[in-house]
């Protein structure tokens, strides 16, 4: 076993590698898990968005710009309703699984996940809560960022943020009936303004990575250590496979 320090984040770089060289929609969807509020695990299938980095219109407002390690972490999307928020509010510790097919590789990142929920949402009953209540940074315009990757999403997949919450029971009402709304154009500003009020953000800082290269014999296996301080170096440990 050998260890050395990286300049940058090694596993990032290999993790965009392998996104690039991994061209099937399944690529971008790893696996999350969390630790439910009965305290058992939980993982299920989330879509990766990109970096917070790729919308530097939403960096350095109204503090200066965010650390590397905010500037490097990953977003999802999901449903503010679901069950995931609130297990993440109470313990953002989560683990990520990622597998990539094409080129054999697999990735384990360990770090916090944090929520971006829509203004004034409120689960539960409870007081909504803000931005820095989640451990959000100041530097980055986390409102903004959310709207920006809504208008990303594909009319059609704003239709789930319309639905009934996920995992609530089944109803046959034509109030409830999700087939009823086909798809969610801009210019309808009634759904818009109703998708929005349920669409969030997951942002996960990761703090370490685990990954594994099964392209290769002997199989290639690597660690990688988050630095200590914000301007510190990434610790790459080779381990056995």
């Amino acid at each position: 076993m050998s260890s050395t320090s990286a300049t940058t984040a090694a596993w990032l770089t290999k993790l965009q590698t392998a996104l690039s060289q991994n061209q099937s929609p399944t690529a971008r969807w790893p696996s999350l898990a969390t630790v439910t509020l009965a305290n058992t695990p939980a993982s299920r299938i989330i879509a990766y968005r990109g970096l917070v980095s790729e919308s530097p219109q939403c960096l350095g407002v109204p503090q200066p710009p965010p650390p590397r390690s905010v500037l490097n972490s990953l977003v999802f999307t999901t449903d503010a309703r679901s069950a995931k928020v609130g297990e993440l509010a109470r313990t953002p510790h989560a683990e990520l699984c990622w597998y990539f097919g094409d080129t054999r590789q697999q990735f384990r990142l360990t770090g916090k996940m944090r929520v971006v929920l829509p203004p004034g949402f409120k689960r539960d009953g409870a007081d909504p809560v803000t931005a820095a209540e989640h451990g959000l940074h100041g530097g980055v315009d986390w409102e903004k960022l959310r709207a920006i990757h809504f208008t990303k999403m594909s009319p059609k997949a704003r239709v789930q943020f319309v639905s009934p919450p996920p995992g609530s029971p089944l109803v046959s009402s034509p109030d409830q009936d999700s087939n009823s709304v086909e798809e969610i154009k801009d210019d309808n500003e009634e759904l818009t303004e109703r998708a929005l009020r349920n669409f969030a953000l997951l942002v996960f800082e990761v703090k370490g990575a685990d990954h594994l290269d099964l392209s290769e014999h002997p199989n290639r296996r690597s660690k990688y250590a988050a630095p200590t301080l914000e301007d510190g170096e990434w610790t790459v440990t080779r381990v056995n496979a």
